[in-house]
């Protein structure tokens, strides 16, 4: 009788000790569950405070204007043209194509056979006046393809003008300082001799998309700290262009993208205008 008392006593304490072990892992588990719930609500919390410190530091693009005392005066600030990247695939001369061309003058092959160097016999006259007409005259009368070249610009002090080849009435320039045309010009702005490369052109139409606004270019140069303070940036200041950055072997593919030309204390600064890089050239 004593045995089978004893056997159900022992049988109700193990009973016991199942369920307060039940009850154990119960308080535990929802122990952990609810300290796992508030560090998530801690973490959360640090990240929205500072992501707020964040967002309080960081100066609006109007706060950058007033401490540094810039003026913008354009037109349009916002507009925002599309563009895309123009890849050209430079040509080789030779020289049976050369003599017939270029009958009667003297005209060497350069540069691994991609640039052409013409001595005129008769130095041709350029009118000051209205040097851009004469010279893109001249190239139109006498180059391969001169209907796609557009005068650039003059150094006087180097006598010499810089023209570029176009694409849709763009010129296709150089940060490097390089250019698809060279004339040499004497003190009487005569041309005495001249280069010629040529581009077979490809623009990436597929790609083409909307272009950053110069707003944000100015805004880009100003975050790149390449901005000055009290500063006027008018019309006259922000050009749209497309520019040649990498310029490898001359007989290497050339491209060329869309860029922000904006001048600041008598010098350019570039952006592009795809995707808002800061572009410097090889003098910065």
């Amino acid at each position: 009788m004593r045995t089978v008392k004893m056997r159900k006593l022992k049988k109700k304490q193990r009973r016991r000790h199942r369920m307060d072990w039940s009850r154990a892992k119960t308080i535990l588990i929802v122990t952990f569950f609810c300290l796992n719930v508030f560090l998530v609500y801690q973490l959360i919390e640090k990240r929205s405070d500072s992501s707020q410190l964040g967002v309080m530091a960081q100066p609006s693009f109007q706060d950058l204007l007033q401490n540094q005392n810039l003026e913008i005066e354009l037109s349009d600030p916002s507009r925002t043209p599309t563009g895309y990247h123009v890849t050209g695939f430079p040509r080789a001369f030779n020289e049976e194509e050369v003599k017939v061309d270029y009958e009667g003058q003297e005209v060497e092959i350069d540069r691994q056979e991609y640039e052409i160097v013409v001595e005129l016999e008769e130095p041709h006259r350029l009118i000051p006046s209205n040097l851009s007409g004469s010279v893109n005259a001249f190239l139109g009368g006498n180059l391969l393809n001169g209907d796609e070249y557009a005068f650039g610009y003059f150094n006087e002090e180097e006598g010499y003008i810089r023209a570029f080849q176009t694409h849709k009435d763009e010129l296709l320039r150089y940060l490097s300082g390089d250019s698809h045309v060279k004339l040499e010009v004497n003190e009487d702005m005569e041309i005495e001799r001249y280069s010629q490369r040529y581009l077979d052109l490809t623009p990436q139409l597929e790609q083409e998309q909307e272009l950053i606004s110069p707003l944000q270019a100015i805004e880009a140069l100003i975050e790149a700290n390449l901005v000055g303070t009290d500063l006027t940036i008018g019309d006259d200041d922000v050009e749209l262009g497309y520019y040649n950055v990498y310029q490898n072997e001359v007989s290497a593919p050339e491209f060329y993208a869309p860029m922000w030309r904006i001048m600041l204390d008598d010098r350019y600064r570039y952006v592009n205008a795809l995707d808002g890089d800061v572009v410097r050239n090889r003098n910065d």
